[in-house]
């Protein structure tokens, strides 16, 4: 079965968040390093929003991972992040209501 991008966007936000505090960094000194709100790298790190790989390198960089066989991960799963799922090509098969899942 396929991993769909909300759940990679999930998976990529909560390890960015643990490495994030792994370094005592704070959400809002990452963010103006970033150039962003701080509201922004809050939605990456709860996987609402997707992050551009220039923002992940740039995190990755600043928290210290510097494992190339990690950062592929991690770079891998943000680009799956970006993209539409499976379902997005039956869109206009299904239900107006059931869209929203």
């Amino acid at each position: 079965m396929s991993v769909g991008p909300a759940i990679r966007r999930r998976r990529l936000g909560a390890d960015l968040r643990q490495l994030r505090e792994r370094r005592s960094l704070r959400l809002e000194e990452v963010a103006g390093e970033l150039g962003v709100a701080a509201s922004t790298l809050s939605r990456i790190e709860t996987g609402k929003s997707p992050t551009r790989t220039s923002y992940l390198a740039f995190m990755l960089d600043l928290y210290g991972v510097a494992d190339p066989a990690r950062r592929r991960v991690l770079m891998d799963m943000a680009r799956e992040g970006q993209r539409k799922g499976w379902w997005v090509a039956f869109v206009d098969v299904l239900a107006s209501g059931a869209r929203g899942y």
